[in-house]
């Protein structure tokens, strides 16, 4: 029985055999007749086996593995695929297992790119560029061998290149408005609310923006004027459906929409509004006053 056999101790037998059908002769150790018992120690997953010589007495004893299966293993790389180099752009961590059908400690071992032989313990990360092939084999713990699996990867070399790709925005601060509608005709001695609208349509490249209407007249400021004759109350307006306000002169602008980030083509609808009392009196012809829509910003 060899040394390493008695290391790996499963079970301990005391052996003798008998001789012509009778347990009357019996052989003991070196086959010397009613000689000592043989201790035998038969290691964890092995077969013993016997062979008697009847000239001698003495008995050959040959142990084989029980388990003849060898053990399975893998190869997981993360990351997992390559990139669309067909190579992997960062350092490539590899991750190897083993196992068999029978209980017991699996061995695995790796090589890296044809080296000696290393007991796996944890993960290995592959940095340098290149190719690379990782073999991998696994020892079960009756001693079976798997086959060699091997995993090719290759690290890509890269060289970057910055370039700036740039296109500019010049300062932008822009109102269209579309022709105003008309109040329609005023009729003397009725009370009634006359309205018009239009559409100022917003471009602002600031990174944000408001939008104002004011009279510059220093005269009947916010009111409507036919030659020296002025509305009693003054033009009103707003945008949507927000409440109706007087229309401010220069210095006191009256504020419409604002907007907090920049804009290109916005449409904001204006509607104006004039009242008119029952017992106003009103000159005959037109009754009218410019306007001021400004687009401003404070971060242009």
């Amino acid at each position: 029985m060899s040394p390493a056999n008695a290391a790996k101790i499963s079970a301990l037998y005391t052996t003798h055999y008998e001789d012509n059908r009778s347990w009357a002769e019996n052989y003991g150790a070196g086959g010397v007749r009613d000689g000592a018992d043989i201790p035998l120690t038969v290691a964890a997953g092995k077969v013993v086996r016997f062979k008697y010589t009847l000239a001698t007495h003495l008995v050959d004893v040959t142990f084989t593995n029980s388990d003849v299966t060898p053990p399975t293993t893998t190869v997981a790389l993360s990351p997992d695929q390559p990139d669309w180099t067909g190579g992997f752009s960062s350092p490539v961590t590899v991750m190897l297992t083993g196992a068999d059908e029978s209980p017991g400690t699996v061995a695995v071992e790796y090589r890296l790119d044809g080296g000696q032989w290393t007991a796996y313990t944890a993960p290995l990360v592959v940095s340098t560029p290149g190719a690379h092939t990782v073999d991998v084999r696994a020892t079960d713990a009756t001693g079976n061998v798997s086959p060699v699996v091997s995993r090719t990867f290759t690290i890509a070399t890269r060289l970057n290149t910055d370039h700036d790709v740039v296109g500019a925005v010049p300062a932008t601060l822009a109102v269209q408005l579309s022709a105003a509608g008309s109040l329609g005709t005023f009729v003397p001695g009725v009370a009634r609310d006359y309205t018009a609208g239009l559409n100022a349509v917003v471009t602002s490249t600031g990174g944000d923006s408001k939008l104002t209407v004011s009279d510059a007249s220093t005269t009947n400021t916010g009111k409507l004027v036919n030659g020296t004759h002025a509305l009693a109350q003054p033009l009103q307006v707003r945008t949507g459906a927000a409440a109706f306000a007087p229309i401010g002169g220069s210095a006191s602008p009256t504020s419409l929409l604002s907007f907090v980030e920049p804009v290109s083509g916005a449409t904001v609808p204006v509607e104006f509004k004039q009242s008119i009392g029952a017992n106003e009196g009103l000159r005959t012809g037109q009754y009218s006053k410019t306007l001021t829509f400004t687009l401003s910003t404070t971060t242009p």
